[in-house]
Protein backbone atom coordinates (compact mmCIF):
# COMPACT_ATOMS: atom_id res chain seq x y z
CA UNK A 1 0.00 0.00 0.00
CA UNK A 2 2.73 2.39 0.98
CA UNK A 3 4.59 1.19 -1.86
CA UNK A 4 1.98 2.27 -4.78
CA UNK A 5 1.24 5.58 -2.68
CA UNK A 6 4.55 6.80 -3.44
CA UNK A 7 4.39 5.12 -6.75
CA UNK A 8 1.55 7.77 -7.28
CA UNK A 9 3.23 10.39 -5.90
CA UNK A 10 6.24 10.47 -7.40
CA UNK A 11 3.84 9.62 -10.85
CA UNK A 12 2.25 13.46 -10.28
CA UNK A 13 5.46 15.23 -8.88
CA UNK A 14 5.93 18.50 -11.34
CA UNK A 15 2.58 17.64 -13.36
CA UNK A 16 -1.00 19.76 -13.26
CA UNK A 17 -4.35 19.00 -12.81
CA UNK A 18 -5.22 19.76 -17.03
CA UNK A 19 -2.43 17.10 -17.36
CA UNK A 20 -4.66 14.13 -16.45
CA UNK A 21 -7.33 15.14 -19.81
CA UNK A 22 -4.95 15.01 -21.97
CA UNK A 23 -2.58 12.38 -20.99
CA UNK A 24 -4.32 9.18 -21.49
CA UNK A 25 -1.91 7.06 -19.81
CA UNK A 26 -0.83 8.72 -17.07
CA UNK A 27 -4.99 8.91 -16.19
CA UNK A 28 -5.11 5.28 -16.47
CA UNK A 29 -1.91 4.67 -14.84
CA UNK A 30 -2.65 7.26 -11.70
CA UNK A 31 -6.39 5.59 -11.64
CA UNK A 32 -5.29 2.09 -11.28
CA UNK A 33 -3.23 3.11 -8.32
CA UNK A 34 -5.66 4.64 -6.39
CA UNK A 35 -7.67 1.56 -6.93
CA UNK A 36 -5.06 -0.59 -5.49
CA UNK A 37 -4.08 1.58 -2.54
CA UNK A 38 -7.50 2.12 -2.23
CA UNK A 39 -8.30 -1.80 -2.28
CA UNK A 40 -5.96 -2.61 0.61
CA UNK A 41 -7.19 0.05 2.61
CA UNK A 42 -10.12 -2.02 2.60
CA UNK A 43 -8.52 -5.30 3.22
CA UNK A 44 -6.73 -3.69 6.90
CA UNK A 45 -8.74 -5.45 9.42
CA UNK A 46 -11.09 -2.54 11.52
CA UNK A 47 -9.05 -3.20 14.56
CA UNK A 48 -5.56 -2.38 12.88
CA UNK A 49 -7.08 0.77 11.53
CA UNK A 50 -7.94 1.97 15.16
CA UNK A 51 -4.15 1.59 15.65
CA UNK A 52 -3.60 3.91 13.19
CA UNK A 53 -6.04 6.74 13.60
CA UNK A 54 -4.02 9.36 11.81
CA UNK A 55 -4.55 7.88 8.68
CA UNK A 56 -7.77 8.82 7.46
CA UNK A 57 -8.85 4.90 6.32
CA UNK A 58 -12.57 6.13 5.19
CA UNK A 59 -11.20 8.79 2.89
CA UNK A 60 -8.66 5.95 1.51
CA UNK A 61 -11.39 3.66 0.80
CA UNK A 62 -14.32 5.88 -0.23
CA UNK A 63 -11.66 7.62 -3.20
CA UNK A 64 -11.40 3.78 -4.14
CA UNK A 65 -15.42 4.14 -4.89
CA UNK A 66 -15.97 7.12 -6.25
CA UNK A 67 -13.84 5.65 -9.27
CA UNK A 68 -16.66 3.72 -10.38
CA UNK A 69 -18.69 4.90 -12.32
CA UNK A 70 -20.96 2.33 -13.96
CA UNK A 71 -21.34 -0.97 -14.21
CA UNK A 72 -18.39 -1.99 -16.61
CA UNK A 73 -16.18 -0.56 -13.99
CA UNK A 74 -17.42 -3.60 -12.21
CA UNK A 75 -17.16 -6.10 -14.44
CA UNK A 76 -13.87 -5.40 -15.31
CA UNK A 77 -12.11 -4.97 -12.03
CA UNK A 78 -12.33 -8.56 -10.66
CA UNK A 79 -11.66 -7.55 -6.86
CA UNK A 80 -15.01 -5.07 -7.40
CA UNK A 81 -18.06 -6.42 -5.48
CA UNK A 82 -21.80 -4.87 -6.23
CA UNK A 83 -24.82 -4.99 -3.67
CA UNK A 84 -28.19 -5.31 -5.24
CA UNK A 85 -31.31 -5.50 -3.48
CA UNK A 86 -33.24 -9.38 -4.03
CA UNK A 87 -35.40 -9.44 -7.09
CA UNK A 88 -34.43 -6.09 -8.49
CA UNK A 89 -34.20 -5.89 -12.01
CA UNK A 90 -30.03 -4.83 -11.84
CA UNK A 91 -29.46 -7.99 -10.73
CA UNK A 92 -30.55 -9.05 -14.81
CA UNK A 93 -28.15 -6.31 -15.64
CA UNK A 94 -25.23 -7.42 -14.09
CA UNK A 95 -25.87 -10.56 -15.19
CA UNK A 96 -25.91 -9.44 -18.90
CA UNK A 97 -22.74 -7.87 -18.62
CA UNK A 98 -20.74 -10.86 -17.07
CA UNK A 99 -20.54 -9.83 -13.36
CA UNK A 100 -20.74 -13.12 -11.64
CA UNK A 101 -22.19 -13.62 -8.87
CA UNK A 102 -19.19 -14.29 -6.71
CA UNK A 103 -18.94 -10.52 -6.64
CA UNK A 104 -22.60 -9.88 -6.41
CA UNK A 105 -23.60 -8.60 -2.13
CA UNK A 106 -27.23 -9.10 -2.35
CA UNK A 107 -29.37 -7.48 0.28
CA UNK A 108 -32.88 -7.66 1.30
CA UNK A 109 -33.83 -3.92 0.98
CA UNK A 110 -32.24 -0.33 0.11
CA UNK A 111 -32.02 0.55 3.72
CA UNK A 112 -29.17 -2.10 3.91
CA UNK A 113 -27.43 -0.07 1.17
CA UNK A 114 -25.82 2.16 3.59
CA UNK A 115 -24.40 -0.36 6.01
CA UNK A 116 -23.64 -2.33 3.35
CA UNK A 117 -21.11 0.01 1.39
CA UNK A 118 -19.80 2.01 4.35
CA UNK A 119 -18.38 -1.56 6.12
CA UNK A 120 -16.96 -2.14 2.81
CA UNK A 121 -19.05 -5.52 2.52
CA UNK A 122 -19.56 -4.42 -1.20
CA UNK A 123 -17.81 -1.64 -3.16
CA UNK A 124 -20.83 -0.31 -4.94
CA UNK A 125 -24.52 0.03 -5.08
CA UNK A 126 -27.39 -0.37 -8.23
CA UNK A 127 -30.40 0.87 -8.16
CA UNK A 128 -32.30 3.53 -9.53
CA UNK A 129 -31.18 7.49 -9.54
CA UNK A 130 -34.07 8.86 -7.52
CA UNK A 131 -33.02 5.59 -4.69
CA UNK A 132 -29.90 6.10 -4.54
CA UNK A 133 -29.64 10.27 -4.06
CA UNK A 134 -31.85 9.44 -1.71
CA UNK A 135 -29.70 7.50 0.02
CA UNK A 136 -26.36 9.42 -0.50
CA UNK A 137 -28.24 12.43 1.06
CA UNK A 138 -28.71 10.70 4.48
CA UNK A 139 -24.83 9.89 4.94
CA UNK A 140 -21.40 11.23 4.24
CA UNK A 141 -20.21 7.94 3.97
CA UNK A 142 -21.58 6.87 0.59
CA UNK A 143 -22.30 9.06 -2.49
CA UNK A 144 -23.51 8.68 -5.67
CA UNK A 145 -21.43 8.11 -8.85
CA UNK A 146 -21.40 11.22 -11.03
CA UNK A 147 -21.24 11.09 -13.85
CA UNK A 148 -23.12 7.61 -14.30
CA UNK A 149 -22.89 5.49 -17.68
CA UNK A 150 -26.09 3.78 -18.56
CA UNK A 151 -25.19 0.14 -19.20
CA UNK A 152 -24.90 -1.34 -22.71
CA UNK A 153 -26.46 -4.43 -22.81
CA UNK A 154 -26.98 -6.62 -26.09
CA UNK A 155 -26.04 -3.36 -28.26
CA UNK A 156 -28.63 -0.98 -26.35
CA UNK A 157 -28.40 1.04 -23.51
CA UNK A 158 -30.63 0.03 -20.81
CA UNK A 159 -31.98 2.20 -17.05
CA UNK A 160 -34.22 0.86 -14.49
CA UNK A 161 -37.47 2.68 -14.75
CA UNK A 162 -40.58 3.12 -11.85
CA UNK A 163 -44.15 2.61 -12.87
CA UNK A 164 -47.60 2.76 -11.41
CA UNK A 165 -49.71 -0.25 -11.68
CA UNK A 166 -53.20 -1.02 -11.96
CA UNK A 167 -55.92 -4.22 -11.97
CA UNK A 168 -56.43 -5.31 -15.57
CA UNK A 169 -60.00 -4.58 -15.04
CA UNK A 170 -59.47 -0.65 -14.30
CA UNK A 171 -58.62 0.02 -18.07
CA UNK A 172 -60.46 3.57 -17.94
CA UNK A 173 -58.97 4.68 -15.07
CA UNK A 174 -55.30 3.74 -16.39
CA UNK A 175 -56.37 6.15 -19.44
CA UNK A 176 -56.83 8.70 -17.55
CA UNK A 177 -54.47 8.50 -15.07
CA UNK A 178 -52.11 8.34 -18.32
CA UNK A 179 -53.39 11.41 -20.01
CA UNK A 180 -53.15 13.74 -17.00
CA UNK A 181 -49.38 12.22 -16.16
CA UNK A 182 -48.50 12.76 -20.22
CA UNK A 183 -50.31 16.30 -19.71
CA UNK A 184 -48.31 17.02 -16.22
CA UNK A 185 -44.84 15.46 -17.81
CA UNK A 186 -44.82 18.77 -20.24
CA UNK A 187 -45.09 21.25 -17.13
CA UNK A 188 -42.12 22.75 -15.42
CA UNK A 189 -43.36 21.54 -12.06
CA UNK A 190 -42.51 17.91 -13.02
CA UNK A 191 -38.80 18.90 -13.66
CA UNK A 192 -38.57 20.62 -10.72
CA UNK A 193 -40.19 17.68 -8.63
CA UNK A 194 -38.29 15.09 -9.83
CA UNK A 195 -34.88 17.66 -9.99
CA UNK A 196 -35.66 18.63 -5.70
CA UNK A 197 -35.13 14.40 -4.84
CA UNK A 198 -31.70 14.19 -6.75
CA UNK A 199 -32.74 12.94 -10.33
CA UNK A 200 -31.01 14.71 -12.85
CA UNK A 201 -31.85 16.67 -16.12
CA UNK A 202 -30.85 13.40 -18.44
CA UNK A 203 -33.32 11.07 -16.82
CA UNK A 204 -35.58 13.08 -16.46
CA UNK A 205 -35.45 13.48 -20.56
CA UNK A 206 -35.35 10.27 -20.52
CA UNK A 207 -38.61 9.15 -18.39
CA UNK A 208 -40.20 11.97 -20.74
CA UNK A 209 -39.16 9.89 -23.93
CA UNK A 210 -40.11 6.28 -22.64
CA UNK A 211 -42.93 4.45 -24.01
CA UNK A 212 -45.00 1.63 -21.50
CA UNK A 213 -45.12 -0.51 -24.89
CA UNK A 214 -41.41 -0.57 -25.92
CA UNK A 215 -40.24 -1.10 -22.00
CA UNK A 216 -42.46 -4.06 -21.40
CA UNK A 217 -42.39 -5.54 -24.86
CA UNK A 218 -39.81 -9.08 -24.50
CA UNK A 219 -36.74 -8.89 -25.58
Amino acid sequence: MLDHAREAVEMVRGRKRTDLDHDRLLNLALVRLLEIIGEAANRVPEDERSRIPEIPWPQIISLRNRLIHGYDDVEKDPSLTLAIVSGADQLDIAHDLGIPDSRIVVIPNNADALSTIAAGRADAYAATELTVARLADKSEAVEAATPFADPVVKGKSVRSYGAFAFRPEDKDLLAAFNRKLAAFQKTPDYVRILSHYGLSRHSIDAARAADTAELCAPD
